[in-house]
């Protein structure tokens, strides 16, 4: 995996440490926290919070229940955010740039730039003042 899918998943991994766990057995656990409490399905990876179906990773609340059955959290990540995953997604994606070293000559000089059309931003004019948002009510 990449740095940053393994930072977010380490944070995902501290901020787990608060919660209460209960085991439903066949890899179901309840996990309690604050005033809620959501279901956490290990075989389907699943998680009533959605946030391990939307992004593959397992939400803090699915590290809390990987960490309470001493399992690997790195096992339950999608297998697409692995780097070999990665690369072959981007394999023929990605493709070389050329690059080009560019002189910048020391003088520049009138001559230089005599026969170069220069674009300029149009000219745009803005009213005195912000627009009215309501009709100004008739006199009579």
């Amino acid at each position: 995996m990449g740095p940053s899918i393994k930072a977010k998943l380490m944070e995902n991994v501290m901020r787990s440490d608060r919660m209460g766990i209960q085991d439903y057995g066949n890899d179901i656990f309840r996990v309690i926290f604050g005033k809620g409490d959501l279901t956490v399905d290990l075989n389907n990876h699943t998680c009533s919070y959605n946030a391990w179906d939307m992004n593959g990773m397992p939400c803090l609340h699915a590290c809390d229940a990987i960490k309470s059955f001493h399992e690997n959290v790195y096992k339950y990540v999608d297998k697409y955010l692995t780097q070999e995953a990665q690369e072959k997604i981007y394999n023929k994606v990605m493709i070389a740039i050329e690059t080009y070293v560019i002189t910048i000559p020391d003088i520049l000089n009138y001559d230089d730039y005599r026969h170069t059309v220069f674009l300029q931003p149009p000219f745009t004019t803005w009213p005195p003042e912000r627009p009215r948002t309501q009709k100004v009510e008739s006199q009579f």
